[in-house]
Formats: structure tokens, sequence, C-alpha cells
């Protein structure tokens, strides 16, 4: 069978550290150094880091995507935000 998803571990990061599906149905992926990406549910993957968003930190250990709010982002220098998107 195919994979779900495709995963590019030059470009996106070798290393996720944690994962979340979110009320739409997107994949919300954290890495270690390389900031959220999310998978729509169309496909394809967008990126969100500190330099075009308000991540405080680009090392993401921990995510929850509250079902009727923010996105719960917990990072290793910056502790936890909750973030409305665009992240």
């Amino acid at each position: 069978a195919a994979p779900a998803f495709s995963w590019d571990s030059g470009k996106q990061g070798a290393f996720i550290t944690a994962m979340a599906r979110d009320n739409r149905g997107r994949v919300l992926i954290g890495t270690e150094d390389n900031g959220l990406w999310i998978r729509g549910t169309r496909g394809g993957w967008s990126q969100f880091s500190t330099k075009n968003s308000k991540l405080g930190d680009d090392d993401i250990l921990a995510l929850v995507a509250h079902n009727q709010g923010p996105l719960w982002a917990g990072t290793s220098k910056n502790g936890v935000r909750g973030l409305v998107g665009p992240w």
C-alpha cells in the first residue's frame, strides 16, 4: 500500500518530534529546528517557522490541536503557545 503522505527529510527536516490532526483534517507535524509543517486536505505541505509566523521557536516538541480553538505548540526555548492561524 502507498504511504499516507510523503516526507522529504532533506527539505522538511530529518526529525519529526510531534504530530497532530486538526478539526479540518489537516496533518500537523512539528520538527526539530525546522518549524511546523501542515499538510492540507488536498495534499501539499506548507511550512511555518519563526520567519513567517508567530512561532516563538523552530524546535517543536509537542502539538495539540483543539477542536474549537487554537493550535497549541510546545517549543524547546519558548514554552507553550496558543496559535490561531495562519501560523
